[in-house]
């Protein structure tokens, strides 16, 4: 039983990993677009949507690496 824990946490610390660095980029890359185009986005929606992508890709990644239920 401890092991499946133990494999449980590093699956969702390997998720929220990934989940940081997609975030990073997607962040950085609205910045630059900000920067390059001259637009200026809303910062509330830009955040809003930016928790709800995180949480999302959070999600998928930690499906696919828990270990299957038996």
């Amino acid at each position: 039983m401890e092991n499946k824990n133990r494999t449980n946490k590093k699956a969702a610390l390997i998720s929220l990993c990934i989940s940081v660095v997609v975030l990073a980029v997607v962040t950085a890359a609205a910045l630059i677009y900000e920067n390059i185009m001259n637009v200026k986005f809303d910062i509330t929606g830009m955040i809003i949507a930016d928790v709800i992508g995180f949480l999302i890709i959070f999600a998928i990644v930690y499906h696919f690496e828990k270990p299957p239920k038996e």
